[in-house]
């Protein structure tokens, strides 16, 4: 039975959450060099996790479908 092909929605869902999990990534990143407050740090590290966490989870939903 062949797997099937990822809708235009799959790919631009995907698109997205790489895209949120690198700017969050980014953020964590700056707010270190700009020294912020300890707390804000920890918002962004939070934050970071969460989109990783998010991106993970759809590449396992998706990419079980497909050789790497």
């Amino acid at each position: 039975m062949p797997k099937p092909a990822m809708t235009p929605e799959d790919v631009e869902t995907l698109a997205k959450a790489l895209q949120e999990m690198h700017a969050a990534e980014v953020d964590v990143q700056q707010a270190f060099l700009e020294q912020r407050p300890w707390e804000e740090r920890d918002k962004a590290i939070k934050k970071a996790r969460q989109t990783r966490y998010a991106w993970i989870s759809l590449g396992a939903k998706f990419f079980t479908n497909w050789p790497v």
